[in-house]
C-alpha cells in the first residue's frame, strides 16, 4: 500500500478479514474498486466492504443529531478510550451501536475522516452544528497533551447538564404557553363571532354603552371589518422586526436589553457567565493557551455585549495586563465575580477559580430558574383571568343596565 496517491486514483476505505478471520479497517489508494480489492488480496486480506472516501474539508450543514445524543456518544467514546481501544475502533463501535439513522450517518462521517488521517477535532469541526466549538477546541488541545478521554468525558458531562436545564425550561414553559395561546384564541373567537351578535342587541336599545363595552365593540369591529389589514400589518411588523433584529444596530440593542432588563437580566447574565467561565476552566485544564481559550469563549456566547467584553479581555492579556481588568468595567459582571477571578489569576490558579465560580453560578441559576418558573404559572393564570374577566364584564354590563332600567 503506497502513501502517495497516483494521478487518476481515488482513496477507498476498506474493511477486511485476514486468514484467521480477524477484522481490520483502513484506507488505500487505487484507480477503481477492483484494483483496491486486488491490493487487499495481495496483502492476504479478504475484503468485506470497500467504499470511496470522499475527501472534503467542507463544513457540513446538517447536525445529524441532537446535543444530548452527541454528549452520550462522546461519553461512551471516552469509556472505550480509557479501556485501551484505539480511536478508530471506538468510533467504529459507536457507528454499529447507533440506532438513529442520522446519528449513525454523523458518526460514520467522523469515523471515515479519522480513518483518512484527520484528527478527531478536525473531523468534529466539519459538523459545527452538532459539536459545540468548546468541545472541538478542548479536543484539539487534548490531542496534543494526551488527555483526550478526560476532556471528552468532562465536556460531554457539561453538555448533558446544559441539555437538562433547557429541557426543564421547555417543560415548565410548555403549559403556560399553551394556556396563553388558548386564551388568545378564546378572545379572538368572542370578538369575531359572539360579540357581533350582542352588538345588534345593544344597537336596538339605543342607550349609551359603558366605556369597557365601547372599547370591546371597537376591537370587534376592527377584527371583523378589517381583518385583512390586521393580517398584512402583523406580517409586515414581524418581517420588519426580524430584519431589524438581524441588523448590527438591532442586534446590539436587543443584546443590551438582555443584559440590563429588570428581573430577567440576572438569570440571563448568570447563565452565560457560568457557561463562559466553565468553558474557560475546561480549556485551561486541557492545557489550551489562554488566548485560544478566550477566543473560543468569545465565539460561543451569542451576545454582542459579551463578545465585546471578551475581545477587551483578549487585548488586555496580549499586552500583559490582568485577565480580570475589563471585567471590573462592565455593569453586568458582579464585582465579587471579577474579584474572585482576579485573585485566581494573581495566585496562578485561574482555572480553579473559574471552575469554582462557574459551579456557584450554575447552582444559583438552577435555584433562580426554579423559583421563576414556579411564579410564572400563577402569573399566567392571573393574566388570563384579567383578560377574560374584562371581556365578560364588558359584554354583560349593558345587559345588567337594561335589566336594572326595566326593574325600575
Amino acid at each position: 500500500m503506497t502513501s502517495t496517491q497516483a494521478v487518476g486514483s481515488d482513496t477507498y476505505i476498506y474493511k477486511a478479514r485476514n486468514e484467521l478471520g480477524e477484522l481490520s479497517s483502513g484506507t488505500l489508494t487505487a484507480t477503481n474498486r477492483d484494483a483496491a480489492n486486488a491490493q487487499l488480496t495481495e496483502q492476504g486480506l479478504y475484503a468485506v466492504d470497500i467504499e470511496l472516501a470522499e475527501r472534503s474539508d467542507r463544513v457540513m450543514s446538517s447536525p445529524g443529531a441532537t446535543r444530548t445524543q452527541i454528549a452520550w456518544q462522546m461519553s461512551q467514546l471516552a469509556t472505550m478510550l480509557e479501556s485501551g481501544m484505539s480511536l478508530s475502533a471506538s468510533l467504529e463501535c459507536l457507528v454499529k451501536q447507533a440506532k438513529q439513522p442520522k446519528l449513525q450517518s454523523l458518526l460514520h462521517e467522523v469515523h471515515r475522516a479519522v480513518c483518512e488521517g484527520q484528527s478527531l477535532s478536525d473531523s468534529m469541526a466539519r459538523f459545527p452544528k452538532a459539536f459545540p466549538p468548546a468541545m472541538i477546541a478542548m479536543t484539539h488541545a487534548s490531542e496534543m497533551t494526551g488527555s483526550l478521554s478526560i476532556v471528552l468525558r468532562t465536556s460531554s458531562g457539561y453538555m448533558l447538564r446544559d441539555a437538562q436545564i433547557l429541557s426543564k425550561m421547555r417543560s415548565a414553559l410548555a403549559y403556560p404557553a399553551f394556556m396563553l395561546g388558548v386564551c388568545a384564541l378564546v378572545v379572538v373567537f368572542l370578538l369575531s363571532f359572539v360579540l357581533p351578535t350582542f352588538s345588534r342587541v345593544f344597537e336596538s336599545q339605543g342607550a349609551a354603552l359603558p366605556l369597557p363595552t365601547e372599547i370591546l365593540m371597537l376591537g370587534s369591529q376592527s377584527i371583523v371589518n378589517a381583518w385583512h389589514f390586521w393580517l398584512i400589518g402583523s406580517v409586515a411588523c414581524l418581517t420588519g422586526a426580524y430584519l431589524w433584529s438581524r441588523s448590527t444596530n438591532g442586534r446590539r440593542t436587543i443584546d443590551s436589553v438582555f443584559v440590563t432588563m429588570p428581573f430577567l437580566a440576572p438569570l440571563y447574565n448568570t447563565l452565560h457567565q457560568a457557561r463562559a467561565f466553565r468553558t474557560l476552566a475546561m480549556l485551561l485544564n486541557a492545557r489550551a493557551p489562554l488566548l485560544d481559550a478566550i477566543g473560543v469563549v468569545r465565539d460561543i456566547v451569542p451576545n454582542t455585549q459579551y463578545q465585546s467584553l471578551w475581545k477587551d479581555v483578549e487585548e488586555q492579556v496580549k499586552v500583559g495586563s490582568r485577565f480580570a481588568s475589563p471585567l471590573y468595567a462592565v455593569p453586568f459582571v458582579e464585582e465579587s465575580a471579577a474579584q474572585m477571578i482576579d485573585n485566581g489569576d494573581r495566585s496562578g490558579n485561574l482555572a480553579k477559580a473559574l471552575d469554582h465560580l462557574a459551579e456557584h453560578m450554575e447552582a444559583r441559576f438552577t435555584k433562580s430558574i426554579g423559583v421563576a418558573l414556579q411564579m410564572l404559572e400563577p402569573l399566567m393564570i392571573l393574566t388570563m383571568g384579567c383578560v377574560l374577566g374584562f371581556v365578560a364584564v364588558a359584554m354583560m354590563l349593558p345587559l345588567f343596565r337594561s335589566a336594572w332600567v326595566l326593574a325600575n
